[in-house]
């Protein structure tokens, strides 16, 4: 079971909070490296403004985990949004199963097919997109929400981009996690408001550190033993 897991720190006012943090996310980020190094976590990386902590995780059972969020230093201190998630491959075929129609090529969904990840420790930056798809007014004919759902179809030839890292759907929910990288968050706009489901959505855009990109905000170099993913 793969999981798209966030962690959101509180607002520290208290200068003495602050400085204690500053340790507590130096040993967060010595565990998130280590995990790099398994088969449990795809990705791993956090917020520019050090607000969040995103993973992936792919763990057998919810035990595991469990236990692998909780074994995190940081984990008492934060609050931790988990949802189990689908690639978008499965989407489509789920949505094209529901509307009884055939939207994508096969040659468009084989595009879809998840690539070796590949994440640059150094240099390159990383965006986290999350797509929100607007509620549906009850108003909606049903043909103008199939034209919706169609539009969601056709818009994800989008991610066949060598921009995008990975895009996954959390389940039951219209939502989407985009991973990807770009210049500026300006080209991310750029990229997502090609696509005809864009006016449908909230999308909320955050500059994304790697590993190495982190221990160097808190003015350390990485621990030789760390090894990025590559």
């Amino acid at each position: 079971m793969k999981f798209f897991v966030k962690a959101l720190e509180p607002e520290f006012s208290d200068s003495r909070e602050v400085a204690a943090m500053r340790d507590i996310r130096r040993a967060s980020l010595d565990y998130l490296a280590r995990l790099e190094d398994t088969r449990l976590v795809d990705l791993v990386f956090k917020s520019s403004d050090w607000k969040s902590t995103i993973l992936v995780a792919e763990t057998d059972s919810l035990e595991e985990l469990d236990r692998l969020i909780k074994r995190d230093p940081l984990f008492p201190y934060v609050r931790y949004n988990v949802k189990p998630v689908t690639f978008t491959r499965e989407m489509v075929d789920e949505l094209e199963d529901y509307l009884g129609e055939t939207v994508l090529t096969e040659a468009e969904k084989a595009a879809l097919t998840p690539r070796p990840l590949r994440i640059k420790p150094d240099g390159q930056m990383y965006y986290l997109v999350e797509k929100d798809l607007h509620p549906f007014s009850p108003l909606m004919s049903e043909e103008e929400i199939r034209d919706v759902y169609r539009a969601t179809l056709v818009s994800q030839r989008l991610h066949a981009s060598t921009k995008e890292v990975v895009d996954y759907n959390p389940v039951g929910i219209p939502h989407g996690y985009l991973i990807m990288e770009a210049g500026s968050e300006s080209e991310v706009f750029e990229h997502l408001s090609s696509v005809p489901i864009f006016k449908y959505t909230t999308v909320t855009v955050t500059r994304l550190l790697t590993m190495n990109q982190a221990y160097r905000t808190l003015s350390d170099e990485p621990p030789a033993t760390i090894r990025a993913v590559v």
